[in-house]
């Protein structure tokens, strides 16, 4: 059985791109759930399903600047609980410090759709 759920949630957040420099990105969630009816005839409990995976996103990625971890133009460490990182894009380089818990590494070499889906 195939559970489809449009506009779960929106995740707000911004992200490095080589070509235009720093951009913010808003993307409407759809989750599709695989699996077989339980006893009550339910894939899974709706109102569960909403609060676990929007808290998943509110604390991975959620109001976040998204860095593409394998991209050649990032350079970036942690350093006493601060992120510190340059970015060479086509636009300029960019330079910053951020606290920890305000940068996501998303484990690609661009941030798009398919990647922040992948991380998630």
């Amino acid at each position: 059985m195939i559970l489809f759920v449009r506009d779960l949630t929106v995740i707000d957040f911004s992200y490095l791109c080589e070509m235009r420099g720093m951009l913010g990105e808003s993307y409407i969630v759809d989750v599709e759930l695989h699996g077989d009816l339980d006893d009550v005839s339910m894939v899974l409990d709706f109102s569960n399903v909403k609060k676990v995976i929007k808290k998943a996103i509110d604390q991975l990625v959620d109001h976040k600047l998204a860095l593409p971890a394998q991209s050649a133009a990032l350079q970036s460490g942690i350093s006493a609980s601060t992120h510190v990182l340059r970015f060479e894009s086509q636009r300029g380089v960019i330079q910053m410090a951020a606290p920890e818990q305000a940068v996501v590494a998303i484990p690609a070499a661009k941030i798009d759709e398919h990647s922040v889906s992948d991380y998630l």
